[in-house]
C-alpha cells in the first residue's frame, strides 16, 4: 500500500471549505451545516469532530486512514468518503445518516456500519486481494432501514450474510456470482443489476413480487428455456439481456418475449421496446412450437402403436412355430 506524507485537517482550510449557514435548535443559532473537503490529500481529519453541527460532509479522494473522528458529529444526514485508503469504518452510531458512500477504499467488512436510519450505501470498488467483504446477522439486522446497496465490482461470489432485508435496490455488477440464491430474502426488492457476472443458470430464481427492473447483461445464459425461471415476475417492466450468448442466436428478440409471455408488464428488452407485433409474433410462435410438439407426440404414440402391433404379430408367429415345433416333436415319438 502507498504511503502518503502526513497531511492533516486545519482550521484554515475548513474556514474555506463550509458553506451552508441553518438554524440549529429551536432558538436562533446558527451554524455551517456542509464541510467539502474533496481532494485535498488529507491523512488526518481529527479536527473536524469539534463540528459536530455538520449535516453534509465530502471527505472524498484524500489517503484516509481512519475516519472516528466522524463519531461525534450525531447530526450528520450525508457523507461521501470514497476514493480513501480506508479498511475499517469505525464510527460510532450516527442516528440520522442516511446516505454514505465508501467507493474505491480497501474495506472487507460491514460489521463497523451500523447507523440505524441509513437509506443509501455504496461499498463499490473495494481494493482486496483476495476479495472478502463480510458481514454478520447482527449488522444487517443494524441496517433495517436501508433500501439501496451499492456492491459493485468486488469480485464476490456470494452475498451471504451482506443483504439486508428491505432492501429496494441492489447493485452487483461486475463480481464473480454464478447464481441468484440468497435474493429470495428481499420481498421489497424493485431494482437488481447482475451485469458482469458468470450467471448461466436462472433456475430457482425467487419469486419477488415487486422486481422491475432486472440487468442481467454479459453473463453466461445461453439458453432461451431459461428465460421460463423468470416467467413468475409479474411486475417486471425492463430486463437485459444483451452480450449474452443467447443474444446472438436467431429469432432472439421474438423468442425472448415468447419465454417472457406471462409478464404482461414488461415493456422494454434490451434498449428496445416489446412492441405488440413482436407479442403477437411471439405468441404465433408458441402455437406453432405447441402444435409441432403435439405432431411430434401423435408420431411418437404411433410409432408406438406399430411396435406394439409388430412385438404382438411377432410373439402370435413365434407362438404358431413353437405349437407346430411341439406337434412335430410328439409326432417323431
Amino acid at each position: 500500500m502507498e504511503e502518503f506524507p502526513p497531511k492533516p485537517l486545519d482550521c484554515k482550510l475548513i474556514r474555506e471549505s463550509v458553506s451552508v449557514l441553518a438554524r440549529i435548535g429551536p432558538g436562533l443559532a446558527h451554524a455551517y451545516v456542509r464541510l467539502d473537503l474533496h481532494d485535498r490529500e488529507l491523512t488526518d481529519i481529527s479536527l473536524v469532530a469539534g463540528y459536530i453541527h455538520l449535516r453534509f460532509l465530502d471527505v472524498s479522494g484524500n489517503h484516509l486512514k481512519d475516519v472516528s473522528p466522524l463519531s461525534p458529529l450525531t447530526a450528520l444526514l450525508w457523507l461521501n468518503a470514497d476514493h480513501n485508503a480506508l479498511s475499517t469504518v469505525d464510527v460510532d452510531e450516527l442516528p440520522y445518516l442516511q446516505t454514505a458512500f465508501f467507493r474505491d477504499n480497501r474495506l472487507t467488512s460491514l460489521a463497523d456500519i451500523s447507523h440505524p436510519t441509513l437509506d443509501t450505501l455504496s461499498l463499490a470498488g473495494q481494493f482486496n486481494t483476495p476479495p472478502s467483504i463480510h458481514s454478520t446477522g447482527r449488522t444487517v439486522s443494524r441496517l433495517q432501514a436501508l433500501r439501496v446497496l451499492d456492491l459493485k465490482d468486488n469480485r464476490l461470489t456470494s452475498t451471504d450474510g451482506l443483504l439486508p432485508p428491505n432492501l429496494e435496490e441492489l447493485y452487483l455488477a461486475g463480481n464473480g456470482l454464478t447464481s441468484v440464491v440468497g435474493l429470495e430474502t428481499l420481498p421489497k426488492l424493485r431494482v437488481i443489476h447482475l451485469r458482469s457476472n458468470h450467471i448461466s443458470c436462472l433456475e430457482g430464481f425467487p419469486r419477488l413480487q415487486v422486481l422491475e427492473y432486472l440487468n442481467l447483461r454479459a453473463n453466461d445464459i445461453s439458453d432461451f428455456n431459461q428465460l421460463s425461471h423468470l416467467s413468475h415476475l409479474q411486475r417486471l417492466r425492463v430486463l437485459v439481456l444483451k452480450d449474452n450468448t443467447l443474444v446472438k442466436l436467431d429469432d432472439y428478440r421474438v423468442q425472448a418475449i415468447a419465454q417472457l409471455i406471462d409478464c404482461s408488464r414488461l415493456r422494454r428488452l434490451d434498449k428496445d421496446t416489446c412492441t405488440n407485433a413482436e407479442r403477437r409474433h411471439a405468441r404465433a410462435w408458441l402455437r406453432e412450437m405447441a402444435e409441432e410438439a403435439a405432431q411430434e407426440e401423435e408420431e411418437e404414440e404411433e410409432v408406438e402403436e406399430e411396435q406394439v402391433r409388430i412385438y404382438s404379430a411377432v410373439h402370435t408367429i413365434l407362438s404358431f412355430v413353437f405349437d407346430i415345433s411341439s406337434m412335430l416333436w410328439f409326432s417323431r415319438r
